[in-house]
């Protein structure tokens, strides 16, 4: 999952991946809105904590697949992919893209992996490379007559709230995973709550599923990635003007051509300023010598002045 992600954390059944309660914890689906390959799109994988039920993906339960989605143009249409991650696996093989996308298949309009079963299909329905097109669902929307936005118990999305009634961050539901993961275990396997056979899981590590669980929460725990107001660069403050210094001032008894400390200190003579830090370390690090200036220069004691100041950086 890429960083500068937007989340929703749903306790939603009307989905692929539904969630559930077991051992008395919240095991929601947790759905991810990411930047996409590029401007203007998204890539949305979402994955489920729910270790019960939701199979596909080579029989898969939800909790061992993830399920993305990513935009092929501005206006949402998604390619779709239902990716298996069993736990335990230690005989990885190649995942192509052909082995997770959906595809179009003849007489086949839900795709696939059957992703339009819940997903509408956009127009056109397919891209240049066969996938077949979906359209995102809304999970604070309306699905199959079930308003969702209640089902939602955390989310970043801006402009959308949480009930407090029921607001839980996934930090909170990893605890409780934490805590009850045996309850869970059991409950998985439990005929009593789990009715249908194919639905239970038997072989539910529930240490992975807190692994799972944490992984996902320090995901949230980031913030959405937003442009930062640009910072504005201080205007430095410059140094104060020496007036020129004529010939015609030279105090009587010098000669002329040598202009005196009054009209032309040097860096050793300069005062150091709090405000010019830099000053100072210029006149310890530089050999000391006065100019010699002859009446014709008459501009040349204002430059050494101007430049005998340090100006601040920003």
């Amino acid at each position: 999952v890429p960083p500068c992600c937007r989340f929703v954390v749903t306790m939603s059944k009307e989905s692929a991946q539904g969630a559930c309660e077991l051992g008395g914890c919240k095991l929601p689906r947790v759905i991810f809105d990411c930047p996409g390959p590029a401007a203007g799109k998204r890539f949305r994988p979402s994955f489920l904590l729910c270790p019960i039920d939701s199979r596909a993906a080579g029989n898969q339960f939800g909790t061992d697949r993830a399920e993305l989605g990513e935009d092929v143009d501005s206006n949402g249409s998604m390619k779709m992919g239902d990716v298996p991650v069993p736990p335990g696996t230690t005989n990885f093989t190649k995942i192509t893209d052909g082995d997770v996308l959906s595809k179009v298949v003849p007489g086949k309009d839900l795709g696939s992996k059957s992703c339009n079963v819940c997903h509408n299909s956009p127009n056109p329905g397919a891209d240049a490379d066969n996938n077949q097109l979906s359209e995102p669902i809304d999970p604070f929307g309306t699905f199959g007559g079930t308003d969702l936005g209640p089902l939602v118990i955390d989310t970043n999305v801006p402009g959308k709230t949480v009930d407090p009634k029921v607001q839980m961050s996934l930090k909170d539901v990893c605890k409780c995973i934490e805590k009850n993961k045996n309850n869970i275990a059991a409950a998985a396997n439990d005929p009593t709550i789990v009715p249908m056979a194919d639905d239970r899981n038997p072989n539910l590590d529930p240490h992975i599923l807190a692994k799972l669980c944490k992984a996902l929460a320090d995901k949230t725990s980031q913030q959405p990635c937003e442009t930062p107001s640009p910072t504005p660069t201080p205007t430095p403050t410059p140094p104060p003007e020496t007036p020129p210094q004529s010939p015609t001032q030279t105090p009587k008894g010098s000669p002329e051509s040598t202009p005196t400390a009054t009209a032309t200190p040097t860096l050793s003579e300069t005062p150091t300023h709090s405000e010019t830090p830099t000053q100072a370390v210029t006149a310890t690090s530089m050999p000391i010598t006065t100019p010699t200036m002859t009446p014709s220069q008459p501009t040349q004691t204002a430059t050494a002045n101007s430049t005998g100041t340090a100006m601040p950086t920003s």
